[in-house]
């Protein structure tokens, strides 16, 4: 009779133990790898702090400037990401346009820029227009070409008018924008 006891407990113990090693397996399985395939870890390789960087033209004169609180790149992938950026783009007949946001990332080419929480823009006032200033949470800017572009809720305003839209397009020399989503908008004639 106990050799019928033990044979009975055999298949219980053995998928016990396959229950408990297909278990640990999936636990391995699942931890997150720090070491990309070419042998990067998601560490920063070099940080700077409190920097600011200017492009010039080929007439001497600034085209932009990126200022942060903080820059750390990153090997495995190339990226770059700026705390407390700001970014500054110059053109020598129209007013500057400054971005601020709490981060951004850089792409490894430096193309393109993406601003990341409380994104706020400001063109400066010029002759006969006032601010324009722009809030959003994401903005993909890419300066070379004179493109800004978001995907989320964007609200525009100057002078006491405004638009709201769920995504925008600005593009050009003297940016033509284009507003997509459910736009709306309020604007104040002047007395």
């Amino acid at each position: 009779m106990t050799r019928l006891h033990a044979v009975s407990w055999t298949p219980l113990i053995v998928a016990a133990v396959l229950a408990a090693l297909t278990f640990w397996l999936d636990r391995v399985a699942q931890v997150v790898q720090l070491v990309d395939s070419r042998g990067f870890a998601h560490e920063p390789d070099y940080i700077v702090e409190n920097f600011k960087a200017t492009a010039f033209d080929v007439a001497g004169r600034p085209r932009h400037q990126l200022e942060a609180r903080r820059m750390a790149h990153y090997m495995d992938d190339d990226t770059t990401r700026l705390d407390q950026p700001l970014f500054t783009q110059f053109s020598p007949d129209r007013p500057p346009v400054s971005i601020r946001a709490r981060r951004a990332l850089v792409t490894p080419t430096g193309d393109h820029i993406y601003f990341l929480d409380d994104v706020h823009m400001v063109r400066a006032a010029s002759s006969g227009r006032g601010p324009l200033e722009l809030t959003t949470s994401f903005l993909q800017v890419t300066p070379d070409a004179r493109r800004m572009q978001t995907d989320r809720g964007v609200t525009v305003r100057q002078a006491g008018s405004s638009i709201q839209a769920g995504a925008m397009l600005a593009e050009g020399e003297d940016p033509i924008i284009r507003f997509s989503g459910k736009v709306r908008s309020h604007y104040e004639t002047r007395s």
